[in-house]
């Protein structure tokens, strides 16, 4: 296991991830991380800081995107629900990489290259085929309003901001039945968001007899 020393190149990405931030199309904030946790977080990654996972994981706590809808995580920071080392499970071969706040979660699956997303109105892993620095792309400057179309409603923006950093909102009726296709009129119920992604898991392995990619 290499320490942190040995990871931290001169050439590290995170220049280029600062730049790409600043001229982001989506709303992003980059929150901090204490130096102890970044270097701890990229040696449990075990990547170095050339590559924009081991640049986020090392210099910050994570990036909040289109007023937190979207989160990415990094080191650790109260504004989110752990880190990229606390959600690193070796059982299941997966990294969680980034959350929303309906309980969609995109993760790194070890055996693939591109970056999955547990989405919460089919509960299967789908595909993104992005790589991890094209999903870092795609986050700041994509077209989120889009892609969410069918999971926001009109007040997600007020709403959003009344979670506390470890929460995520539980659509009932589920959004992947009938009944949750309208989720102006669905309840929206502030949960923790380990507790969500352990109920969406298990609610797709019920549904789709599969748990990960």
């Amino acid at each position: 296991m290499k320490s942190y020393k040995e990871l931290m190149v001169p050439e590290d990405a995170w220049g280029e991830i600062q730049s790409l931030v600043s001229e982001a199309a989506n709303p992003v904030t980059i929150v901090g991380c204490s130096i102890e946790d970044g270097r701890k977080t990229l040696e449990h990654l075990q990547v170095t800081n050339r590559s924009y996972l081991g640049a986020i994981a090392l210099e910050c706590g994570g990036l909040l995107v289109d007023y937190g809808w979207l989160k990415i995580l990094g080191a650790g920071n109260e504004r989110l629900s752990g880190s990229l080392a606390t959600w690193n499970s070796p059982i299941q071969n997966i990294l969680v990489v980034a959350y929303d706040l309906v309980g969609g979660f995109f993760a790194i699956h070890s055996n693939y290259k591109t970056v999955f997303y547990l989405a919460p109105d089919t509960l299967e892993w789908e595909d993104t085929e992005c790589t991890y620095s094209e999903f870092i792309g795609w986050a700041l400057n994509g077209d989120l309003q889009l892609f969410y179309k069918a999971m926001r409603w009109d007040s997600w923006i007020a709403d959003s901001q009344t979670l506390k950093g470890d929460q995520a909102f539980s659509i009932f009726p589920y959004l992947w039945t009938a009944e949750g296709q309208n989720i102006e009129q669905a309840s929206k119920k502030p949960v923790s968001v380990i507790e969500l992604y352990e109920l969406h898991k298990e609610m797709g392995k019920t549904l789709h007899t599969l748990s990960e990619p």
